[in-house]
Formats: C-alpha cells, sequence, structure tokens
C-alpha cells in the first residue's frame, strides 16, 4: 500500500527534485570520474529517493536537502567500488569493448552535414580532454556555474579554471573555423 497518493507522490517528488536537482548534479559531477558516470548516478539517486517517498513517505526524511545528498553521496562510493571490482576482474574484457555511447547520434533533419561533421569533431576533441577539462565545460556551460564557484567545487585556483577553459575554447573555435572554410 502507497502512503502517498500517485498524483501526490509525483507532485511531491517534482517539488524536492526542482528544489535539489541543481546542487546534486553539481556536487556528482564535480566528484565523478566520467561524465556518463554523473548522469547515471544522478538518475540513480533521484530514482531511489522516489522509491523512499513512495514506500516510506515524506514523514521519514527530516531535512530533504542533506537526505537527497547522502543518497548521491552513497550512490557515488557503491558505484566507484563497483567500478574499481569490475576493473581488476575484468580488466581484458572492458578494454576489448567497444563504446557505443561515446559515438554521437545526430538525427535532426534539419542538421546539413557540415554542422555534424563540425559537432562530431568538437566531441571527439573534447573527448581527447583531460576529465578535469570535461568537469570544467559541463559546470560551465550546462550547470551555469561561475569560474570562482567552479575552482571551489574542483578544488583548483580560478586562474586555472580559467586557463583550462578558455584554453580549450580557443582550440575549439580553431577548430571550427577550419571545418566551416
Amino acid at each position: 500500500m502507497d502512503i502517498i497518493g500517485n498524483e501526490s507522490l509525483n507532485h511531491l517528488f517534482c517539488k524536492i527534485y526542482e528544489a535539489t536537482y541543481h546542487k546534486t548534479a553539481t556536487y556528482i559531477i564535480a566528484k565523478c570520474n566520467d561524465l556518463p558516470d554523473a548522469e547515471d548516478i544522478l538518475q540513480n539517486t533521484y530514482n531511489e529517493l522516489f522509491c523512499v517517498l513512495k514506500n516510506k513517505g515524506i514523514d521519514y526524511i527530516t531535512n530533504i536537502n542533506a537526505f537527497v545528498m547522502h543518497i548521491a553521496k552513497t550512490k557515488l562510493k557503491r558505484h566507484y567500488s563497483l567500478v574499481r571490482r569490475i576493473k581488476d576482474n575484468l580488466v581484458s574484457l572492458v578494454d576489448n569493448q567497444s563504446r557505443i555511447a561515446d559515438v554521437p547520434m545526430l538525427d535532426d533533419i534539419e542538421i546539413n552535414f557540415v554542422n555534424k561533421e563540425m559537432v562530431a569533431e568538437i566531441l571527439k576533441f573534447l573527448d581527447k580532454k583531460p576529465l578535469i577539462v570535461k568537469k570544467i565545460f559541463a559546470l560551465y556551460f550546462y550547470y551555469d556555474h561561475g569560474l570562482r564557484e567552479i575552482s571551489e567545487l574542483l578544488s583548483m585556483s580560478e586562474s586555472s579554471v580559467k586557463y583550462r577553459l578558455y584554453t580549450t575554447l580557443s582550440e575549439i573555435r580553431k577548430i571550427y573555423a577550419d571545418l566551416s572554410d
């Protein structure tokens, strides 16, 4: 038996999601070793929150922000301990598998071939960059964090964040200009 009705459960979950998503996503991205991992961990965090709300109700949670952050930290810890075990036991299997998810899928018919080529080249370029650069790009462009906030989240100097961001942007502009000629 559900403690909360379906409509009110969905409404409550949406309110909590909207209130906690930005901070939770920022934390997970800052702590992850890979951005696709961050997406999975974020989704698992909110799946667990939904299950707790459904099975135990809102009264079970005393501080929603702390509760969501606790779930996120637990999911991060579990994910990376599992990843470590898999890598230790199946290194050769992991090395031989192709990564289909890394291939950009652009199925918008209205995008012309040149734009597809530019996007593919930029994605390939960014994929070759160190994880820290990928994190900076995600936090800056997707989550709209400022340079100072990113430097605090990633425990690095603001000038280092700025240098990595602007250097990579400059390199991307050069690639973009070369492809548009």
